[in-house]
């Protein structure tokens, strides 16, 4: 039998990014979903914006197309994607956890514009037994994925330092970088952050461990390892030697439909997904400590 899903929000994320021709794809919760049919059946798409729905729905001309998701209580899909605006998290959520309109919600990030409200969204899924995951990507992302594993793994020793970098807004994309510091258990005393002023897209991190370092960069595209190794040039001292380089290519699975795939598996197998609310809500409590210094830096 196969597994039923709705789309509520359909701007960039929820369905438009598929029509950027760059984008490795699938880039949107929509086509995520629709590349897995027939396993999941698109049961519903929903916007408020009529044009918007126009546009986007004309990607799943056989689901149902509304403009009000009040309409999906009665249709209980069994995951529902929530890729609405910010402010919007909340009350959708706890809407729909509690007239148990489905199995699972898949919330766009942050979860929330507050811990407040996130700690409600919790509540409601966890009182009416609805499973609650939060699109911090990178937890579906194989680069890293792998770099976790070095830096968690005993080859490189203890953490001594991370430092880390990203621009944009410090809740857009700030709770996505909180989200892999917390995720890599690296603790806010020995961690640096900076949200660089620049026009330029940046999302790179350093691990700085005893025998070792562990760096992501190119935006994630690549993770990279370096042992501490005797220098070539200097007697009786030791060097950063890089070792190998991980590359995400085109080939592989997007984040986006790792995570589909994965949502699907909890259902039938009953586990958790890989980025909860309650991960949710700690990179939105880490990201919300970040002091910014004349508005081009912030640092744990």
């Amino acid at each position: 039998m196969s597994c039923t899903v709705a789309v509520i929000g359909l701007g960039r994320i929820g369905a438009l990014w598929e029509n950027e021709k760059l984008r490795q794809k699938p880039a949107t919760h929509l086509g995520a979903w629709l590349r897995m049919a027939p396993e999941v059946e698109l049961k519903a798409v929903v916007d408020s914006n009529p044009d918007v729905l126009y546009t986007a729905g004309k990607m799943a001309p056989d689901a149902h197309w509304l403009v009000d998701y009040t309409e999906l209580f009665d249709m209980t899909p069994d995951i529902i994607s929530v890729a609405t605006p910010l402010e919007t998290h909340w009350k959708i959520v706890v809407d729909l956890a509690q007239h148990r309109a489905c199995k699972l919600i898949f919330c766009e990030k942050p979860l929330a514009r507050n811990a407040q409200e996130a700690n409600i969204m919790i509540e409601a899924c966890r009182k009416y037994g609805v499973k609650l995951a939060v699109n911090h990507s990178r937890r579906w992302d194989v680069v890293y994925q792998e770099a976790r594993k070095e830096v968690a793994g005993n080859g490189f020793g203890h953490m001594l330092r991370a430092v880390a970098y990203y621009s944009g807004d410090h809740l857009n994309v700030g709770t996505h970088l909180a989200d892999v510091l917390n995720w890599y258990n690296l603790p806010e005393e020995r961690t640096a952050v900076f949200n660089l002023e620049g026009e330029y897209l940046i999302f790179e991190l350093d691990v700085f461990l005893e025998r070792g370092r562990v760096s992501v960069w190119d935006n994630g595209r690549v993770f990279g390892t370096a042992d501490a190794k005797a220098s070539d040039f200097y007697e009786g001292i030791s060097e950063l030697k890089p070792n190998f380089r991980t590359r995400r290519t085109p080939e592989d699975p997007t984040p986006m439909q790792v995570a589909c795939r994965q949502l699907v598996d909890c259902l039938k197998t009953g586990t958790q997904p890989w980025c909860t609310g309650e991960d949710g809500l700690e990179a939105l409590r880490r990201a919300m400590k970040w002091k910014y210094l004349n508005g081009r830096c912030n640092q744990s």
